[in-house]
């Protein structure tokens, strides 16, 4: 077997593996294992065009370095006393299904594990009113309401107080349509009460935008005040003529999506949520259902939220190519002639994007906003709430998003969920309640809260009260049906990286649906119990997504009907990396050494793209600021059953930074007759962003690991030197030179497991033509 690279400067490395694979599938015979250590190996350099002839035989040696690679995992399958998981005050375990009859059974952590989650995330047994509450933001904030509407006689009218601000101006901002931004008016400045109230309600009737606040600002010497003033709720009327027969037969829908909070976290972090929950189950005000396996079909926001408003999933697609389709399921209310509203916490020009713009990672996005003002005028949404505020709120702190910090996120004084929970509350109390609500379309709302994408995993139980709360006011509504849902459980805290458990938990979301009396008179008796049953069954975001959009056909879909109880891992679409949270849907390989070779692949691979990623921007002057990565670790050696006629393993290997580790996971696809070797998809497990100050700019940021000291300084013998100074998972690398002091071979090899060869070009001003002559009875990987 011939392999042919071309290198220019330091940048081109060869990747070649031998590998022995009996330990692992039982294929190579111990014949096999003497016959491939006595080859030999052939290099012949060209340098420059011109034949050398010379050329390195390399020994098999054995290293003392056999230690074990990986932490002990603990045994995900022992039941554990771990604390309660449930609605049920009278299920006789946590965490597992009372039904005897579905095949998805829990997976039981231990006590370890539970106190790892413990130790990582605290323990939340009770909150109160203080909990939800904020300080100033500075000593120079004031906390006050300038201005409120005040509901009389079913009629809104607004009342201000300008005392508060010491005689200082008051200016008014708005939501611009022309720009995106809120722009406070420096043209008009108010300090009669009489004014701003004719002020702020001339706004809220002219600017019927789909927006649904507008900001005060008074600015006194030496303090301020800022305030977010929250319209009352615009009903849109049906159209005129005859009232269709079914009017009076809609209920509304509100979705709660808590993101990055899995069933589990729900229980551990939201625990007067979780009370008050259960305290209308057992009232019977109405009927409860905590869907006990619901599965996450990815461990990101988009194809989970996709899946729900659009009914697709594209299984391992890239994001970046993909569109939410939110107009699916908008559309679909739309046309029986709902009141559609979306709101968010997210800012639209944050890098990370929003709803409306895909999520997707695009810069300088604030530039495009006349292109996303299109999108939205085309989307079947009549208003989005207060989403517009999360940019305001963030930008006190200097940011665009709350991911990872602040560690609470407050705009005068109140929590930034509190905005958005009350807004949701007002609009379905107004439908139900105004005297124009026969004349008035039912609603459909879509909430999307990040207060719980943080690394912690703490700062959503600061929203705990206000939840419990909520779902209390909620229940108190006749005619709306309450889902609260989660995409995915915590991804990005200490626990979720480093154990296995926490891992296994990101595929595990929540759902609680609240179903008062009307709602289920409209269900029926049917869809009712179906609901009940479909509780112990897998299930997930598309089931919900075909449940609503056979609201109110003959025939029903999704959870509205009984699902297979027999349904397992293989019957819900999931991602590569999704771990399935049915007991026995994954395979967890408690010995990794067998996977040792496997881990040397997979660096070898990453290594590569970040080669072809220089290699395409032109760079021929090697590794820059992000340093070619070296094994350290490897680990939480998953394998799924997918195709019957191919492996799939999920893994972390984890590489060396200084100081410290970064972790990456890894889908690898094995066919089991030929042995071919595919990496499906690989992430970033480790928080990555902050290498942005350092990354180079043609490499993947999930890629690199690089140091702000580093910057600009490209040295290839000290790269060499640092490969050849740091063991890559316990083993030493061995090196020759092949020609003067520039074409460099180095070797790694673990008896009976592998052999891996790389070769690198070390100075600027040669190039060479490289061929490697192998047995082509070996077994050969070559990650180029």
């Amino acid at each position: 077997m011939l392999f042919s690279r071309k290198g220019i400067g330091f940048l081109f490395k060869t990747l070649i593996f031998l590998v022995i694979t009996s330990i692992l599938f039982g294929v190579w015979k111990e014949p096999s294992f003497q016959h491939l250590f006595r080859r030999q190996i052939k290099v012949t350099n060209q340098l420059a065009g011109h034949v050398d002839g010379g050329s390195t035989e390399l020994q098999s040696a054995e290293h003392a370095d056999e230690g074990e690679n990986e932490v002990q995992e603990d045994n995900i399958q022992t039941i554990s006393k771990c604390a309660f998981n449930s609605l049920d005050v009278n299920q006789p375990r946590p965490n597992i299904s009372s039904s005897q009859t579905t095949k998805c059974r829990s997976i039981i952590p231990t006590e370890e594990e539970c106190l790892h989650a413990e130790y990582q995330y605290g323990v939340t047994k009770k909150t109160s009113p203080m909990f939800s509450t904020c300080r100033p933001f500075n000593n120079y904030q004031t906390i006050a309401d300038l201005c409120r509407f005040k509901k009389e006689n079913d009629r809104y009218r607004v009342i201000c107080d300008v005392k508060p601000c010491n005689g200082g101006t008051i200016r008014i901002g708005f939501f611009q349509r022309e720009t995106g931004f809120i722009k406070f008016s420096t043209a008009d400045n108010y300090k009669a009460k009489s004014k701003l109230e004719k002020a702020i309600w001339s706004i809220y009737n002219v600017h019927k935008s789909k927006v649904n606040f507008c900001l005060l600002a008074c600015f006194s010497d030496p303090n301020f005040i800022k305030q977010a003033v929250v319209f009352p709720p615009r009903l849109l009327k049906r159209k005129v003529g005859p009232k269709p027969p079914d009017h009076d037969n809609k209920i509304n829908i509100n979705i709660l999506l808590l993101d990055s909070v899995s069933r589990q976290h729900f229980y551990r972090k939201l625990p007067a949520t979780a009370e008050a929950i259960r305290e209308i189950k057992v009232t019977k005000e109405s009927k409860i259902y905590d869907f006990e396996f619901f599965q996450s079909i990815a461990p990101r926001t988009f194809p989970n939220v996709r899946a729900l408003f659009s009914g697709k999933v594209d299984i391992d697609a890239n994001d970046e190519e993909l569109d939410y389709h939110l107009e699916n399921l908008t559309g679909y209310f739309r046309n029986l002639g709902y009141q559609n509203i979306l709101q968010e916490d997210s800012c639209w020009f944050d890098v990370w994007g929003s709803l409306v713009t895909n999520n997707k990672h695009m810069e300088n996005v604030s530039q495009n906003w006349k292109s996303i003002r299109e999108k939205i005028d085309q989307l079947p949404i009549d208003s989005l709430g207060v989403s517009h505020l999360s940019c305001e709120a963030f930008q006190q702190y200097g940011k665009t998003n709350q991911f990872n910090n602040p560690p609470k996120v407050c705009y005068n004084g109140y929590l930034l969920p509190s905005y958005y929970l009350n807004l949701t509350f007002e609009y379905f109390r107004e439908i139900e309640s105004s005297p124009f609500r026969s004349t008035s379309k039912p609603v459909f709302m879509y909430t999307h809260l990040n207060t719980a994408h943080e690394s912690t995993g703490k700062r959503v139980a600061q929203m705990d009260y206000l939840l419990a709360d909520y779902v209390r006011k909620m229940n108190a509504l006749e005619n709306t049906w309450t889902i609260i849902l989660s995409d995915h459980g915590p991804k990005t805290t200490k626990y979720a990286q480093q154990h296995l458990a926490g891992r296994l938990e990101i595929g595990h979301a929540a759902m609680f649906l609240i179903v008062p009396r009307k709602v289920q008179d409209f269900l029926g008796v049917e869809r009712l119990k179906a609901l009940e049953i479909n509780q112990k069954i897998l299930s997930s975001h598309l089931d919900l997504h075909h449940a609503l959009k056979t609201l109110y056909s003959k025939s029903a879909g999704g959870l509205l009907r009984l699902l297979p109880n027999n349904r397992f891992c293989g019957h819900v679409p999931m991602y590569s990396f999704m771990n399935c949270l049915c007991n026995g849907g994954t395979k967890i390989r408690t010995q990794s050494e067998p996977f040792h070779w496997l881990a040397e692949y997979v660096i070898g691979y990453l290594n590569e793209l970040m080669t072809r990623s220089l290699l395409s921007a032109g760079t021929k002057n090697g590794y820059q600021n992000c340093e070619r990565l070296i094994g350290s670790r490897f680990n939480k050696i998953r394998e799924k059953e997918v195709l019957k006629d191919y492996r799939y393993f999920v893994m972390d290997v984890l590489v060396h930074k200084y100081r410290g580790e970064e972790i990456f996971e890894i889908v690898v696809r094995i066919r089991k007759i030929s042995f071919t070797i595919e990496i499906v998809k690989w992430r970033r497990v480790s928080i990555y962003q902050h290498f942005s100050k350092c990354c180079d700019h043609a490499v993947d940021i999930q890629l690199c690991v690089c140091r702000k000291e580093s910057l600009g300084a490209q040295n290839p013998g000290r790269d060499v030197s640092r490969q050849l100074s740091i063991a890559s998972f316990g083993v030493t690398t061995e090196s020759a030179f092949l020609d003067s002091k520039c074409l460099l071979l180095m070797k790694r090899e673990k008896s009976n497991v592998f052999r891996t060869y790389e070769i690198t070009n070390m100075c600027y001003d040669r190039i060479y033509h490289t061929n490697f002559t192998i047995d082509d009875k070996l077994n050969i990987r070559s990650t180029v």
